[in-house]
């Protein structure tokens, strides 16, 4: 039995299906190879500020790629802000500056900490701010929607939906903070 692919809608053998995670924000599944191209050439946008081409993602407001994203000092700040002013039930440090967050961007390349594909979406808090953890740089990461919802509001130790190897791989750099 086969598939249906989310572009043309038709019913495809599994082996004539692709998933890129790149696409994720647009089709959550499988897409066939026959519309594969359309697709890619219709996401593709540029960018305002280089000119680059990218493939969008819906969950940003503006047409810039993530390279320029990262270097948008007033998005990064308000994204920084709305993070300090999250009520924190704790004693937990809310130390982090626009500087640190746009470092961290920069080390993920405006990617996902944990899976490394999809563009980030949020600013993740490595221990969740009910387990006690902060918002500094020693605690943040920048995430897609995707992982977030898989990490959720659990301890990194005891995360079982992303692979155990992203999460020692953020844990890492954080501890070099």
């Amino acid at each position: 039995m086969g598939l249906r692919c989310l572009y043309c809608r038709k019913d495809k053998p599994s082996s004539q299906l692709t998933i890129d995670p790149r696409l994720r924000s647009v089709y959550r599944g499988e897409i066939c190879v026959t519309c594969y191209p359309d697709v890619l050439k219709q996401e593709t946008v540029y960018c305002v500020e280089c000119h680059a081409a990218y493939i969008r993602n819906r969950g940003w407001p503006l047409d810039m790629c993530p390279s320029c994203r990262i270097n948008d000092r007033p998005m990064q700040a308000k994204v920084v802000e709305s993070a300090l002013i999250r009520k924190l039930d704790n004693s937990a440090p809310k130390s982090l500056t626009v500087d640190e967050w746009i470092a961290t961007l920069k080390y993920f390349g405006g990617s996902c900490a944990y899976c490394q594909v999809r563009s980030y979406e949020c600013l993740e808090h490595f221990i969740p701010i009910k387990l006690g953890g902060g918002t500094s740089a020693s605690n943040v990461v920048p995430s897609c929607c995707t992982c977030n919802k898989l990490k959720e509001s659990v301890h990194p130790t005891l995360v079982t939906r992303i692979p155990q190897e992203d999460i020692e791989r953020v844990r890492v750099y954080l501890q070099q903070l």
